[in-house]
Formats: C-alpha cells, sequence, structure tokens
C-alpha cells in the first residue's frame, strides 16, 4: 500500500490504544491460569491477532466480544502448530511456555521472524530439559525443568520474560541475567502482570526467583500504550489512558521531548527505548543542534535493521542522518523537504514518516504502509480525526 501525506498541522486530543506488550502479557498468563479470565482490550493488532491465534494452538479457548476476551486456560497435553506470524514476543514468549506444557511444538513465523536471534534461548532449554532446534521451523520436545536458569540479557529481555512466564507451570525456579540486560522495562511489565495473576516474583539485582506459585485467574484491563503514543505526543497532540506511572519504557518519551525541544547538540541512550528510535529521529531532524542517538545496537534486530531504516527515512524526507554500528547521528535543520519513504515493513517506520510530513515542505509518499497494521491498524484513521490528510495511491 502506497500512502501520501499532505503536509498539515495535527492537532486536538485522542485516546491511546491498549498496550500491545501488556495484553501479549495478559493473554499468556489468562491462558495459564486456573480458571476462566476475562480481558478488555481495547484495540487489536496483528502481533495481538498473532498472540491468540498461536494461544489457541496452544489449548486456550478465547473467544472475542468487542473489546472483552474470555480465555479459557490450556488443559490439553496435545501437539501444536504454533504461527507467530512475525510478532518477535509470540514467538520468544512462547517457545518456554509450550516446553513448560510438556507439548511437542512447531513453531514457525514469516517476514524478519525467522532471521532474529533465538540461540540464547534455545541454548537455555536445551541444556533444561528440552530437545530444540534453532533454526525455523523451531520444533520443541519434552519437559522444562524445575531449576536455576543462567540467561544472557544482553540479546533480548523477551527471552527473560519467556521463561519468567514458564516457570510457574514447573513448580518454580531462578533466572540469573548476566550480561547486560537491555530493555529492562519490558521486563517489569512482565512481573506486574504475573502478580496481577497472583505470581509474585523476588527480584534480585539480575536474580529473579519465581516461586512454586500457579496463576489464578483475573479480570483486567490493559492500559493504554505509551510506544504508539509518542508518535502522537510528538506532534503536539494531546493523548488520553495514559498511565505516567506505569512500567512501560517509553514514558520516557515525555523526559526525552523536552529535551529534544531544547537547542544545541545533545545525547540520548536509546538501549531501554528502542521503539521510539523513528520519532526521536523525526524530532531530532528538525532541531538546532546535532542529537546523538546512542547505544543503538539492538535496532539492527528489529521488524527492520531499524538503524538502517531510520537513517534512510530521515535522508529521503530531505534530513541529515549518518548511521554506524550502535548509533544515528542527526544534524537538524529548519524543516524537512519532504519526499518517498521505504517502510521496510517496519510499523515504527510508516508512524514516524507520517508524523515527518507535519515538519516538511512538501508531500510524503510512504510505500508499504501496511505495514503499520503490526500494531496500530487505525493509525490512518486516527491520523485524520487530528487533521492530518493522507491518501491511498
Amino acid at each position: 500500500m502506497i500512502t501520501e501525506i499532505i503536509p498539515n498541522k495535527l492537532s486536538g486530543k485522542i485516546k491511546a490504544i491498549s498496550s500491545k506488550s501488556v495484553a501479549h502479557r495478559m493473554l499468556i498468563c489468562a491462558s495459564l491460569a486456573d480458571k476462566e479470565s476475562k480481558l478488555q482490550i481495547d484495540t487489536t493488532s496483528l502481533d495481538i491477532e498473532a498472540t491468540v491465534s498461536a494461544l489457541v494452538s496452544l489449548g486456550a479457548e478465547i473467544t472475542i466480544d468487542g473489546n472483552i476476551y474470555t480465555v479459557t486456560p490450556i488443559k490439553d497435553k496435545k501437539d501444536a502448530f504454533v504461527d507467530c506470524n512475525e510478532s518477535g514476543s509470540t514467538l520468544r514468549f512462547l517457545v518456554p511456555v509450550g516446553a513448560a506444557l510438556g507439548k511437542k511444538c512447531t513453531f514457525t513465523g514469516k517476514g524478519r521472524l525467522p532471521s532474529r536471534p533465538m540461540k540464547t534461548l534455545t541454548e537455555v532449554l536445551r541444556d533444561n530439559g528440552v530437545r530444540v532446534n534453532d533454526s525455523f521451523p523451531i520444533e520443541i520436545e519434552g519437559v522444562l525443568a524445575k531449576g536455576k536458569y543462567t540467561l544472557d540479557g544482553s540479546v533480548s529481555s523477551q527471552f527473560v520474560t519467556g521463561l519468567l512466564l514458564a516457570l510457574p507451570n514447573v513448580g518454580g525456579g531462578e533466572i540469573e541475567v548476566t550480561g547486560e540486560m537491555q530493555s529492562k522495562s519490558y521486563i517489569d511489565i512482565t512481573l506486574s502482570v504475573m502478580e496481577k495473576f497472583g505470581v509474585k516474583v523476588e527480584e534480585n539485582g539480575n536474580r529473579f526467583i519465581v516461586p512454586d506459585t500457579k496463576f489464578t485467574s483475573a479480570d483486567l484491563t490493559a492500559e493504554g500504550d505509551w510506544s504508539n503514543a509518542a508518535f502522537f505526543l510528538a506532534a503536539g497532540v494531546e493523548v488520553e489512558n495514559l498511565d505516567i506511572n506505569s512500567e512501560q519504557g517509553d514514558k520516557k518519551i515525555v523526559q526525552i521531548l523536552k529535551k529534544l525541544n531544547e537547542s544545541g547538540d545533545i545525547e540520548i541512550d536509546v538501549s531501554d527505548i528502542p521503539d521510539l528510535v523513528p520519532i526521536i529521529a523525526v524530532k531530532s531532524a528538525v532541531r538546532k543542534g546535532r542529537t546523538s542517538i546512542i547505544n543503538a545496537e539492538r535496532l539492527k534486530l528489529k521488524e527492520s535493521d531499524r538503524i538502517l531504516s531510520t537513517v534512510s527515512m530521515i535522508n529521503n524526507l530531505g534530513g541529515s542522518a549518518t548511521g554506524t554500528e550502535n548509533s544515528i547521528i542527526i544534524d537538524g535543520k529548519e524543516k524537512l523537504s519532504g519526499g518517498d519513504v521505504d517502510s521496510f515493513n517496519d510499523h515504527r517506520i510508516v508512524m514516524a514518516s507520517a508524523i515527518a510530513a507535519q515538519y516538511s515542505e512538501n508531500k510524503v509518499v510512504i510505500n508499504g504502509a501496511e505495514a503499520v497494521n503490526k500494531s496500530y491498524p487505525n493509525f490512518f484513521e486516527d491520523y485524520k480525526k487530528l487533521g492530518g490528510v493522507c491518501n491511498v495511491l
């Protein structure tokens, strides 16, 4: 899908969509609980649909009535074929969960998912009672062992979350995270949701002690999503339904936007907030001074190589960006010129490009704009409500 954006300032207010990160974890915990749960998830996406479909494949029953998801937990031990579509969270969370359930499973997916790293997780599973291969399709057999796990946290926090969600099903255990723990805020989200389902994990530095406690059912509402709200916040729009006390790390966008409004050279560490980089880059491209976006090496492992795709977006729109192995350097200017942008099949590049039109002299044309469906299918509808002008070509 090719979408044309005509420069026009956005204004007004909008309600934040449901947090994808919270919804993934709620659905999984509910599927592992003792009895039925009812979850309110106000907005869906391809990633959430992937998790719902995967959990059904694993044996859960999930019915959807409007925004209410009624989840009946997994009870059987049947083999399962699990399609994760393009959702890294779905895959990395559910491979260890499937192993904890003692199921023989085949996990598949598409897009860049088969090439995203899994070896850190599969090696740990292999050392703890599970037969598993490292490449797609990923096949598991055996039962995850109770005990102590040592896991390198420098690749992805999703591996830690997967084990945290799995261990209550095998009598608990302990996870020691080595190396630099990436995206700790996402682990905090996991711990918060698990506690709401009756499992309180003891945290001691880089150690997580999971009790021998089963998940219990809960009726919950997914909070608003800071990650997707960041795009509209950057455009000056008021976004409702956001909790400033949330465990979501991307709430840091509030402080970052204040910093980006200052003149002069600045540095922004994105090691814990990789999903904010495309919109940070857009705001950096139209400020006075140089912005150095540092500790960005994990961006290469996202839906796109997000260092490459972000630099390409900024430069194609008339900005000045340079990428390295672990950083993006942007020299700001008063306006962008506009132009054609490739989405690289990355939903966050699509949304950032649309917001960039507000700071452009000419139209912005986004190739592959359908990538937005991964997290925010109604993005362009909301964009229009706020005064945005866009057309599908």
